[in-house]
């Protein structure tokens, strides 16, 4: 985590009802595997990564903008020099009404390493190195976690993904078990018609809760419609539209609310590797 509790509260914190619907969290990438497999076939050949990721989503003051991103470059340094066992990596958006934000994402941990990192931070005094480099330039901030379903995710291992298309879901009360029913029936049914691009499912725990999709992309040229498109490929790989159609009102049944959004990656605000 970036700020232990004692820097929190100095940290202006906007209410819920002031900024509407959440921005989307970016979902926790699967394990690498390879091409068009799923990360669930991936677990007989090695040990699955932590499904865990931790988020802090940082808004710069008006007027701050470089400044904060200064500092988190001057931060991360500080980090890595202090030998964080954490790395972070940067995304902001490219579209949308909100393009001052940046989230910073560590993931695939599990419960057990944030003890670690906890203790890390405090022997490190952490929150004071923070509150020196970055919190001056901020605004406001939020923090969330999410939990990979890499059982029912693929991601192509060797792509540079650059930009990611994430779709953040609200469910209504009630409907989480009926959501993950459908995206089970999606998923084996993408799965079983040889659906190559990749995809990441995941859900947050903290904040309003939800289901989170992200879609990644090296390229602009690469968002375009696959032919054959969505639809067809999930018709075949359940045998039929009507199935296709059902599965897909299942799942649209449960949801509340959308949000989407682009990001694009930020390896200068990234930790340096």
């Amino acid at each position: 985590m970036w700020m232990r509790k004692s820097i929190l509260v100095a940290v202006a914190v906007a209410a819920a009802a002031a900024v509407g619907v959440p921005e989307p969290a970016l979902a926790a990438e699967p394990p690498k595997a390879k091409p068009a497999a799923t990360a669930a076939s991936a677990a007989s050949a090695q040990e699955m990564p932590g499904p865990l990721a931790d988020f802090w989503t940082f808004w710069a003051k008006p007027g701050h903008e470089a400044e904060f991103e200064a500092g988190v470059k001057v931060h991360l340094a500080w980090r890595k020099q202090a030998r964080e066992g954490w790395f972070w990596e940067a995304y902001q958006p490219i579209v949308g009404t909100d393009l001052s934000h940046v989230i910073f994402r560590s993931g695939e941990h599990r419960w057990a390493d944030f003890d670690a990192q906890q203790a890390w931070e405090e022997a490190n005094k952490a929150g004071e190195a923070f509150a020196r480099d970055v919190a001056p330039h901020l605004e406001r901030y939020e923090h969330t976690i999410a939990e990979s379903d890499y059982a029912n995710s693929q991601w192509a291992m060797g792509v540079d993904y650059k930009y990611f298309w994430v779709v953040d879901h609200k469910l209504k009360s009630g409907m989480s078990g009926a959501i993950a029913e459908a995206t089970t029936k999606i998923h084996q049914g993408l799965q079983a018609a040889g659906w190559k691009k990749s995809y990441a499912l995941s859900r947050t725990i903290g904040g309003p809760g939800g289901l989170t999709l992200v879609f990644p992309y090296a390229t602009y040229a690469e968002m375009e419609d696959p032919k054959p498109g969505f639809m067809e490929v999930l018709a075949t790989g359940m045998g039929s539209q009507d199935a296709a159609k059902a599965v897909l009102e299942q799942f649209d049944a449960a949801v509340e609310e959308t949000n989407t959004t682009f990001y694009v990656a930020r390896p200068d605000l990234s930790t340096q590797r």
